[in-house]
């Protein structure tokens, strides 16, 4: 799957929202390089595969637009959770059991 974010109408604004993201998230200088596409965890006794793209019910089922990896922590963020506004769902990386990044 190549690069893209819900929102964007074409690849340079793509990039450029996921940057705002990653400044507004935490400073673009704490997330690693990669473009995470797929994200597989548990949460309690499910495990939850989300990609961006999809619905997530714990953020009222809005869009992910970025999976951005910390070392401490993946933050999922949506338009009202990370990406404009509030906070992003952070997911502990012992929690994680399959990571996909987007293609170059």
């Amino acid at each position: 799957m190549h690069f893209f974010i819900p929102t964007a109408n074409d690849p340079s604004q793509a990039r450029d929202l996921y940057e705002r993201v990653r400044e507004r998230v935490g400073g673009s200088d704490s997330f690693s390089q990669r473009h995470i596409f797929r994200i597989r965890f548990r949460l309690g006794e499910k495990v939850v595969t989300l990609a961006v793209g999809d619905g997530f019910h714990d953020l009222g089922h809005d869009p992910v637009i970025a999976i951005l990896e910390e070392p401490s922590s993946y933050a999922i963020c949506t338009m009202r959770h990370g990406g404009l506004d509030g906070v992003p769902f952070r997911v502990n990386p012992e929690a994680v059991t399959a990571v996909e990044e987007f293609e170059n």
